[in-house]
């Protein structure tokens, strides 16, 4: 999300997506944080490619 975990916005979210999908599946959130650091979240947008290269969600 591109928010801090925080966020009233972001956790809102959380909440629809685990609502429809919190029994079907095993959910990552990766949380940028680009309303306080904006570069460091352009830096932190590849840990989700990272994450899914390793962990094989497919299988």
């Amino acid at each position: 999300m591109s928010y801090e975990q925080h966020n009233p916005w972001c956790e809102e979210i959380k909440e629809g997506i685990e609502g429809v999908l919190g029994e079907h599946a095993d959910l990552t959130y990766f949380y940028m944080d680009t309303k306080a650091d904006l570069a460091g979240g352009r830096k932190r947008r590849t840990r989700p490619m990272s994450f899914i290269s390793v962990s094989s969600p497919m299988e």
